[in-house]
């Protein structure tokens, strides 16, 4: 036996060759083998029926690692060729990406083809892409059936469930996670013990040495998450300890300095820092001095936050990691009495004519006969009063029925009034607003409900459509106390309507040019006459230059 395994007798009574050198087999027959060899005959194997047994015990397990071993090399295949196939499906991505940037909608169709040929690609590989997968996870429970106790195979499903646990968690998915996450505790040896756990930790600085940083775990009560205990506390810049994969409410403050609250997202093992997605460069949150920032006004911390959505629900945007510059944003929307004296004012300076064309014009109203909204005093002052249709009209609804330049014109009026730059939020800024830095669906959380914000589910069959005051459902406030983002008017961006948003630099940022007033630009948030589905923080649609009851607009600054 000892020739046969070696290849040689052995090196002297009692004793075999070292197992590295077998030429067959493994470290198991070499046990036997050292069994037989034995110089005291009672530690030697007894009869020859025990030896059989030994041996043919050993040849079954032989057989079925070497099984294992062929069906484990097919899976690692597998996984090579899909790597292969990830990294031309990122390729396809970027080329139609960049395609569908020089592409104008309104092209003609032979001018589209190059796209459609490389969509139609890009479909076929992430297509391939879901069967190689497929393949390799069949190839490998195989081989669990072999041998249920094969390390190697326990391994490699192990790594298997952790890279779809990854991309479940990413998606938003929680089944999918969930389910991934349990396979993965089941086939681990250890390896994966800190992921499993899930402790991360979040580390941020400020522009102020002297700021102080306080951690809040973020909790699902009724479905909207709400600010719970204190997880850390500590100054700016210190390391947190290690914190459970989460959400968590950050908070900084220095005296004499606005406090800023941000949420966020850590994930497993991960180090949440305030950092440029593309490059990882941290930059410090920057504090603003008291009496910058109004009690209306929210500030938006600058820093990394998701846009788009995993499952592209209609017209949102690919989901990514982006970089937004810090801003002000106002709490609620411009209303009608915010509008009155912007128009008020265009009379007081006898500028009557752009007076009334900037007014809100009802639906339907003739070109030659235009049909204001509001009435008129002897002296050319606008009031309130009842729609076309008998609605009332309340100085507390948000201002609707005029143009994206009528929106440009107020910001503008609003700027030289108080000499804080006044404008019409990026789609990005307005989505960094409705969903923090934790990558929430709505303001409130991941879930919505009807009675939270104003839309079509919102009105109870029989009853009338109608517009919402900017006080009402205060259950549908964002975590800085923005009113409204979601449901009852879409509300103006400056963003120009491309496909695929803005284009973002590899490290994450972005910029924008103000969209033509002649051009279509993105709306988002959803209105009081269309459906829950358009009330999602993801969600884009877009107008054109014209006026509508179910949009109006609210202004950001950035920080001068």
């Amino acid at each position: 036996m000892h020739e046969l395994l070696w290849g040689q007798r052995p090196p002297a009574p009692g004793v075999t060759a070292i197992p590295s050198r077998l030429l067959i087999g493994d470290r198991r027959i070499a046990e036997i083998c050292a069994d037989c060899l034995a110089l005291d005959p009672a530690d030697r194997v007894p009869r020859v029926d025990v030896l059989l047994r030994c041996l043919r015990e050993w040849w079954r397990s032989w057989r079925r690692s070497e099984e294992v071993a062929d069906v484990v090399a097919r899976a690692d295949f597998l996984q090579r060729r899909a790597q292969d196939e990830r990294t031309r499906a990122e390729q396809l991505n970027r080329r139609v990406q960049s395609l569908r940037e020089r592409i104008h909608p309104s092209a003609r169709e032979v001018e589209k083809l190059p796209l459609w040929t490389l969509e139609d690609d890009l479909l076929r590989t992430e297509t391939d892409l879901h069967r190689i997968e497929s393949d390799r996870m069949a190839a490998l429970l195989g081989a669990l059936a072999i041998d249920p106790q094969s390390a190697l195979v326990r391994r490699r499903l192990a790594e298997l469930h952790r890279g779809l646990h990854e991309v479940a968690e990413a998606a938003g998915d929680s089944a999918a996670s969930a389910r991934h996450l349990a396979a993965l505790s089941t086939f681990d040896d250890g390896t994966h013990r800190d992921y499993i756990r899930g402790d991360g930790t979040i580390a941020v600085s400020a522009n102020i040495e002297t700021a102080v940083v306080e951690v809040r775990h973020l909790v699902t009560v009724r479905r909207r998450l709400v600010v719970g205990s204190v997880a850390w506390a500590g100054p700016a810049g210190e390391v947190s300890p290690a914190l459970p994969a989460g959400r968590y409410e950050v908070r900084l403050a220095a005296e004499g300095f606005h406090e800023v609250r941000l949420c966020v997202r850590v994930g497993r093992s991960q180090r949440w820092t305030n950092a440029l997605p593309g490059s990882g460069e941290e930059r410090p949150i920057q504090l603003i001095r008291l009496g910058r920032i109004g009690p209306d006004e929210a500030y938006i911390a600058g820093g990394p936050h998701l846009v788009g959505s995993a499952d592209q629900e209609a017209s949102s945007l690919v989901p990514r990691s982006v970089w937004t510059d810090g801003f002000v944003i106002r709490k609620r929307c411009v209303t009608v009495a915010d509008y009155i004296d912007f128009l008020d004012d265009l009379v007081r300076r006898d500028l009557h004519e752009e007076a009334l064309e900037r007014a809100p014009q009802q639906r339907g109203a003739a070109d030659d006969v235009p049909l204001y909204l509001y009435g008129r005093r002897p002296d050319g002052t606008f009031f309130v009063r009842p729609d076309a249709d008998g609605d009332p009209v309340h100085h507390d609804h948000p201002v609707t029925l005029i143009r994206p330049r009528d929106a440009d014109a107020y910001a503008t009026w609003l700027a030289a009034r108080t000499g804080e730059s006044w404008r019409l939020p990026f789609e990005l800024e307005w989505e960094k607003a409705a969903r923090s830095s934790d990558g929430r669906k709505y303001p409130f959380g991941d879930h919505i409900d009807a009675s939270w914000v104003r839309c079509l589910d919102y009105h109870p069959p029989g009853t009338a459509l109608e517009m919402a005051r900017v006080g009402e459902h205060p259950a549908g406030r964002s975590p800085h106390g923005i009113e409204q983002l979601l449901g009852n008017v879409y509300e103006m961006t400056a963003s120009e309507h491309r496909v695929d948003g803005p284009i973002v630099a590899p490290d994450g940022t972005w910029s924008e040019e103000p969209c033509p007033f002649e051009d279509s630009r993105v709306v988002r948030g959803g209105a009081w006459g269309r459906d829950i589905s358009r009330c999602r923080s993801a969600h884009r649609s877009l107008i054109g230059n014209h006026r509508t009851m179910l949009v109006g607009f609210r202004l950001v600054r950035g920080l001068d």
